[in-house]
């Protein structure tokens, strides 16, 4: 029960009801509680104080001032909601805020290397790690030389005529070993394969294990190269620009017949939008673009914003500010695009969004519910250049331009 409690955090939404130095609301440190020993603030304040209402954003200024630049920056990073919707628990210790018994395990783990300091182990070894972990693929590699390629129901997998592997052969001392080998003779997309791979063999032992379930080998190949070439798909891709050499927007059409945009239909208009991320100095830009049924430009927006943690809460910025654009504007007949399919695919859930940023999916859904007509699609980078583009030029900028 002190393992659940302590995992519990409060998601700020009207911020009202949690208190500044007493209670945990922090995206960060084990506690998830501010470190700062508390100063000009009452203690019993709540951190409402920090917000400047009337903007809806932070008291920056202030902030700095009470707090390590550390947590000012983590405090600022919070997205701030509009919908003035009561405070919510979620679940601190997983990225969904959603309980399980895997994040407590690993939570505790965690807390054990806070504590007796990390292994001094090969630096080698930490490097060849690291790379796995950083394959763009859906599933991570959680595994024992056995279950992953000793195994002889691994091994028909291996084998398989589709297995970049399928001709090998030989023993491994560890997995780190087998990993350096796949390192050696493979390239970037054999490698995500083979990590994909990897992943879905270990699934099929818990699943033959707990639920008598089990995959064939052609199925476990087969799902693995779908999951990857969707991946492809989802992640962005050049822009017309970067292909061409074109740096300037003037330069750039906002229409191109040789990619796939598709005008909406007659009465109806499209909302491409789209955002760029700066990880090193957590800011973005917003790239909206409407057009009507003739494919003519109705609407064009670019604008900078600051303190934004990730490129996925980034995505959720463009498409909030899209929605309110168009709700601003009277627009009822609307499809919007985005390139985002983590977050198009968070918007058209129908289960409640419990993560740290979901206060964002939940102001979105709540406006695009008021306005029955309006849907929501991914459309693959390719189709949405001209976004991507106002959201480039968008970096330029130091407030909004419509």
């Amino acid at each position: 029960m002190d393992l659940v409690k302590r995992g519990m955090v409060w998601r700020v939404r009207n911020w009202k009801s949690i208190k500044v130095w007493k209670d945990k609301w922090l995206q960060s440190h084990s506690t998830f509680q501010v470190q700062t020993v508390p100063n000009s603030i009452s203690p019993e304040a709540t951190v409402s104080i920090l917000i400047d209402e009337e903007r809806h954003a932070w008291k920056k200024e202030m902030i700095d001032e009470v707090f390590k630049q550390d947590e000012a920056r983590l405090i600022c990073n919070i997205p701030i909601s509009s919908s003035n919707a009561v405070d919510k628990l979620i679940w601190g210790f997983s990225n969904k805020g959603v309980f399980s018994v895997n994040s407590i395990y690993f939570s505790e783990l965690d807390t054990k290397k806070l504590i007796l300091g990390e292994s001094s182990s090969s630096s080698q070894d930490q490097i060849q790690w690291h790379r796995i972990w950083k394959l763009c693929v859906s599933g991570k590699v959680e595994s024992v030389l056995h279950v992953l390629w000793e195994c002889p129901a691994a091994g028909d997998v291996w084998g398989d005529g589709a297995s970049p592997v399928k001709k090998w052969s030989g023993s491994f001392a560890d997995f780190p070993s087998l990993w350096s080998e796949f390192l050696t003779r493979l390239d970037s997309d054999s490698l995500k394969l083979i990590s994909d791979i990897c992943y879905r063999l270990w699934t099929r032992r818990n699943q033959f294990v707990f639920d008598n379930q089990f995959a064939s080998p052609s199925m476990v190949l087969k799902s693995a190269a779908a999951n990857v070439e969707l991946f492809k798909e989802a992640r962005p891709a050049p822009s017309i620009g970067e292909e061409n050499g074109i740096s300037n927007l003037a330069e750039m059409p906002l229409f191109d017949s040789r990619r796939k945009w598709r005008a909406p239909i007659p009465s109806w208009l499209k909302v491409n939008l789209d955002a760029c991320f700066d990880k090193i100095q957590q800011n973005m830009s917003i790239g909206i673009v409407i057009r009507d049924s003739s494919g003519d430009v109705q609407v064009m927006l670019a604008a900078p914003r600051s303190f934004v943690p990730s490129a996925y809460i980034a995505e959720c910025y463009a498409l909030l500010r899209a929605v309110s654009l168009c709700q601003e504007l009277g627009f009822e007949l609307v499809e919007y695009e985005s390139d985002a399919k983590n977050v198009v695919d968070a918007i058209n859930s129908n289960s409640s969004d419990m993560s740290w940023p979901g206060q964002i999916i939940e102001d979105i859904r709540l406006i695009m519910a008021s306005h029955q007509t309006w849907k929501l699609s991914f459309i693959r980078r390719e189709g949405n250049q001209a976004a991507y583009v106002m959201a480039k030029f968008g970096l330029s900028l130091e407030s909004e331009l419509v």
